[in-house]
């Protein structure tokens, strides 16, 4: 089961004083996205990917034995044929971001733009959606699924087709995980 949902990350450290870089892998079931403003998935992703200095924390090079400033990289080793993105709709314990994000309902993985064992381009397709209505100290959960090249909407004991996805795929505040599959 793993093999359809896991997917790694190669993160590389880079000093800013000595340029060393040290390499590790990290595995991913999901994806977290920031939701930094009224974005469509693909620019989150993109925005999650960007590198990032990074100045005031306790990180030491490991060759020049020095605290310094240091550029974080994450790239994607692999790509799975299931994969989840959970969008960060808390900002603390008692906000929720309600910017809207855009659906795409396709995603194209570029040949190249994944390090390892990718000869082609992927195409995913979104196949199913979650909704929360309300706020951290209380809420409802909702999904939508494919099913059959339909929408289905699952709201507890009500079950309906759902023939318009524009009002869930432009700009819907409440989604906070979306599952794209190859297939």
């Amino acid at each position: 089961l793993t093999n359809h949902v896991q997917g790694s990350y190669l993160n590389i450290i880079e000093c800013c004083n000595c340029k060393y870089k040290s390499y590790s892998f990290e595995p991913f079931i999901s994806m977290s996205l920031d939701i930094i403003e009224n974005q469509s998935i693909a620019n989150l992703i993109i925005k999650s990917l960007l590198n990032e200095i990074r100045e005031a924390d306790d990180w030491k090079c490991e060759k020049c034995n020095e605290c310094t400033p240091y550029t974080r990289m994450t790239k994607i080793w692999k790509m799975p044929p299931v994969i989840t993105f959970v969008i960060k709709r808390f900002a603390n314990m008692h906000t929720k971001i309600v910017k809207p994000v855009y659906l795409n309902q396709k995603l194209s993985v570029k040949k190249g733009s994944v390090i390892s064992h990718m000869n082609a381009d992927i195409d995913y397709h979104c196949n199913a959606v979650a909704l929360h209505f309300g706020g951290l100290s209380g809420g409802h959960y909702c999904a939508l699924c494919k099913t059959n090249d339909s929408w289905v909407f699952y709201d507890d004991l009500n079950i309906a087709r759902v023939e318009d996805m524009k009002m869930f795929f432009d700009g819907n505040k409440d989604i906070y995980m979306v599952m794209y599959s190859t297939s």
